[in-house]
């Protein structure tokens, strides 16, 4: 199963297994523009990172909208002594199935 969810004006879907925790950005967060950021999140730091996709054409990067805050963090499953997160603007609650 996926999770689906928006960022920046484009759709982005990843493996519901991969997302352990879903959580509002509050301001103490301090999320800015940043190229690399990292912050405490439950004691443990966290690189918080955009979504990426492939990209085909310089053309289809346009299409990325300006950065603005998130209103969530996808807090991904810890691989080794730093967590992950991917901002997210909005989710869409339901799953979707894996393809065949």
């Amino acid at each position: 199963m996926r999770l689906i969810f928006k960022r920046r004006n484009l759709l982005f879907t990843i493996i519901k297994d991969e997302v352990i925790r879903v959580i509002s950005v509050f301001d103490f967060l301090e999320i800015e523009p940043s190229k690399l950021l990292i912050r405490l999140i439950d004691g443990q730091p966290t690189l918080i990172l955009e979504p990426s996709i492939e990209v085909v054409s310089v053309n289809q990067q346009l299409s990325f909208g300006p950065w603005k805050k998130p209103k969530y963090l996808l807090l991904m499953r810890r691989d080794g002594d730093v967590s992950k997160a991917l901002m997210a603007d909005s989710m869409d609650w339901h799953l979707k199935k894996e393809d065949s």
